[in-house]
């Protein structure tokens, strides 16, 4: 099969994030589940943190 080059750009772009995701995340993802175990409220200073940093920037 032959494919455009968008579609190959595309597709090593969509690679690329994967491989970004998979090294990047594992390090917060521990904390972030251990918080949500620890405090239920996790979404609410999730929204009041997003909003301090937009008041901030």
């Amino acid at each position: 099969m032959i494919y455009s080059s968008t579609f190959w750009d595309d597709f090593q772009k969509h690679i690329k994030r994967i491989v970004i995701s998979q090294t990047q995340t594992p390090r917060f993802k521990p904390r972030i589940t251990k918080a949500l175990k620890l405090n239920p409220n996790w979404n609410e200073f999730e929204k009041k943190r997003k909003e301090s940093q937009q008041k901030l920037d």
